[in-house]
């Protein structure tokens, strides 16, 4: 997704459990497909920059600050369990999913097990 949204000229911050990747394509788009650049940048650097919060922690104790993010910020949640402090979120985000349908994420899982199969030789 996030080279997806980066080609098309987002700046896109992918974090991980290791590090923060940034996905762009560069200034006034002069690049023909999307960079990566690896950065010291952690969560917690990302979220007040971010307009746009997608989250798919599979960990229901995995929670987003919310004083981190933006006022107006699009939070979505794309995990099974909730990964946004739902007390506050609500005042905070113009926009919120606090869910995404069971067989959405069925089949995000299965295509990522089959990535991994496919492609970590």
């Amino acid at each position: 997704m996030a080279a997806l949204l980066a080609n098309d000229g987002a700046r896109v911050y992918s974090v991980d459990v290791h590090d923060v990747q940034e996905f762009h394509r560069g200034a006034g788009l002069k690049f023909s497909k999307h960079e990566i650049k690896n950065t010291d940048l952690k969560l917690d650097d990302v979220l007040p920059l971010s307009d746009v919060v997608v989250s798919g922690v599979p960990s229901a104790g995995f929670k987003i600050r919310t004083d981190l993010l933006k006022d107006g910020v699009v939070a979505i949640n794309f995990a099974s369990g909730n990964n946004f402090e739902e007390d506050d979120i609500k005042d905070r985000a113009s926009f919120y999913a606090p869910v995404i349908g069971k067989i959405t994420i069925a089949m995000l899982q299965r295509n990522l097990v089959r990535l991994y199969q496919n492609y970590a030789l």
